[in-house]
Parts: structure tokens; C-alpha cells; sequence
């Protein structure tokens, strides 16, 4: 996965190009490309999702989209392998305050919340719960409404200098170019 100026070491260099895929993942950032095939996910479709950051850098994401209630609570359930995407973006038509779990999810994840004007809302890491009953999983929740939320492996949101003062926009369609 190429980010474009995400404030990865090795990013692109063009903040407007869409983000170029290819799989599997290859950065710089991410080590090597992986050999042994993983569970990815079934039934999204890939979308950019754009964020300007607070320091105005700006970081173009290929995302799989969760925007039906079915598809939001699948989300990453089972993945062990993003494939050509940098995570999951959850769309919801009206601004939401549900709290998210990580039953059946083996992948750490962190998430991002943002408001109905795409503003940062805040942003938590979410630790896999695989063991035991989905009711003894904790549960996330953002700190106020909001109708985007953006996961994404565990330490990519400080990498990609998303937090207070960042705001998201999703694209429409497959924004995600491929080779």
C-alpha cells in the first residue's frame, strides 16, 4: 500500500494522487510483503476516505466500506489480511453513539471517530477478544456522536498523525486506484 503524505517515513509525495494499491502489501512501513495468504474481508467494496490533518498534511486511505447495518457489524471479523486496504471505514446515515467490541476480530485495531462534518470526535485501540462469550468483550466508545468511524492496525493512527484537529472525508465510489 502506498500512502501519499501520511507522515509515514517513505510516503508519497503527491497529498492529492489517490492512494496506489497493490497486493500484497508492501511499504516500507509495513516490513515486507506477507507469503501466506490471510482472511480478508468478504462482501466490502473499497473507498478512499481523504484526511486533512491538524498540521494540514493530508493522508489519502483505500479502505473496504461499511455502510449498511449488516455490513458495520461484520466488520473485521475474522481478517487476518487487510489485502489491498489501509482498514475499514463504518459510514452511517445519521450521527451514531453505539460503542464498538472486538469479539471474533484477531487483528488489534485502532479507531478513529469523527463527526457528522467529518471533524475528529476521538479515537481509542481496540485489543482482540476471541476468548469467551462476545458479551465479555469490552466495548468502545467514542466521546460524542459521530457518523464516520475509521479503523485501521494498531499504531497506524499515530503514524499517520490522525487526532485531535484531523478531519475525514469519504470519498464515493471505488477511490482506491489500482495498478
Amino acid at each position: 500500500m502506498v500512502l501519499a503524505a501520511c507522515g509515514r517515513a517513505g510516503g508519497g509525495t503527491n497529498p492529492s494522487a489517490p492512494v496506489a494499491t497493490t497486493a500484497p502489501v508492501a511499504t516500507s512501513e509495513r516490513g515486507p510483503p506477507t507469503t501466506s495468504p490471510g482472511v480478508q474481508p468478504v462482501g466490502f467494496d473499497l473507498v478512499a476516505v481523504r484526511v486533512t490533518n491538524a498540521d494540514g498534511s493530508v493522508c489519502e486511505l483505500c479502505t473496504w466500506r461499511a455502510a449498511t447495518s449488516a455490513a458495520r457489524q461484520q466488520g473485521l471479523m475474522g481478517v487476518t489480511d487487510l489485502g489491498p486496504a489501509d482498514g475499514m471505514v463504518f459510514i452511517y446515515d445519521a450521527p451514531a453513539t453505539g460503542r464498538f467490541w472486538m469479539s471474533g476480530t484477531p487483528m488489534p485495531l485502532d479507531i478513529a471517530w469523527f463527526g457528522d462534518d467529518g471533524t475528529f470526535v476521538s479515537a481509542a485501540s481496540m485489543a482482540p477478544c476471541l476468548d469467551g462469550p462476545s458479551s465479555a468483550c469490552p466495548r468502545y466508545g467514542a466521546e460524542g456522536p459521530y457518523a464516520v468511524a475509521l479503523e485501521v492496525p494498531t499504531g497506524d493512527l499515530a503514524d499517520l498523525g490522525i487526532g485531535p484537529g484531523s478531519v475525514a472525508a469519504v470519498g464515493t465510489g471505488d477511490g482506491c486506484d489500482t495498478p
